[in-house]
């Protein structure tokens, strides 16, 4: 056995395969297929195999070979169904296998009710929040809507389970006009801003009763399917927006 510097190892190879009569190796030339012929066995064999289909059972058997155990929970960790690979599960729940991979390596709340891991979970650890109830506020904290558990929340706002835990922990604004919280709240409390960079749009009705707060002209301008110059046009000038709003760049009182 000789030891070589990796920059010459193809030279090496390659002075050996002159000396001796390699047995093993069946290409001529070290790391290429210069001068290596297909046999007429091999031929036909490639031939036949040609524009050939797998059949479903054999993929699945291919997938549960290198494939990497799916586990599904429910929210409260509960074992609920093991999968042999991603295909599989992805076949079951009708999504791709990126999308079992993905929710599984970070194991975020897989369509509000699942919980998805590539190894068996600490069922002692469990997850007691979502059960939750969720009490909804206006900007103003008066009390909109209850629900329980958040699943029920995720589904009337469309959105992710983990986004309505997220705001009902933080009480940040949600959507613009909306308090999630775990508990009621008090009338003295006051919503937590998020620090999101730009200007803050504020909508009045014409009798100066606040209608939403956009923390962002981006937000506003979606929100009113206009342009960003039209929107912080009338913020500045405090002209009546569409016959029946009132928009400024600060918060107004029935004096202005």
């Amino acid at each position: 056995m000789e030891y070589c510097d990796i920059k010459i190892l193809k030279l090496k190879e390659q002075f050996y395969f002159g000396i001796f009569n390699q047995k093993y190796n069946i290409c001529p030339t070290a790391d290429s297929l210069l001068g290596f012929k297909h046999s007429e066995e091999s031929k036909k064999i490639s031939q036949v195999n040609i524009g050939k289909t797998l059949l479903e059972e054999t993929k699945d058997k291919i997938s549960k070979a290198l494939g990497n155990t799916v586990f599904v929970y429910s929210l409260d960790r509960e074992l609920l169904l093991t999968f042999p690979s991603s295909r599989v599960a992805a076949k079951h729940f009708h999504c791709s296998c990126t999308m079992i991979l993905k929710c599984a390596q970070s194991q975020n709340i897989f369509k509000n009710k699942y919980i998805f891991s590539l190894e068996i979970l600490n069922i002692n650890h469990k997850t007691t929040y979502p059960n939750r109830t969720i009490f909804t506020y206006t900007l103003d904290n008066q009390l909109l809507s209850t629900f329980s558990p958040a699943e029920v929340a995720s589904k009337y706002f469309s959105c992710t389970g983990d986004t309505i835990l997220k705001y009902a922990r933080s009480r940040n604004i949600f959507k613009s006009k909306y308090i999630l919280s775990f508990e009621k709240l008090n009338n003295d409390f006051k919503p937590i801003s998020p620090k999101i960079p730009g200007l803050t749009i504020f909508i009045y009705s014409l009798n100066y009763q606040l209608l939403h707060t956009f923390f962002s002209a981006t937000a506003a301008v979606k929100y009113f399917s206009s342009s960003r110059s039209t929107i912080t046009g009338y913020a500045r000038s405090k002209k009546i927006f569409r016959g029946k709003y009132l928009l400024s760049l600060k918060e107004l009182s029935s004096k202005e």
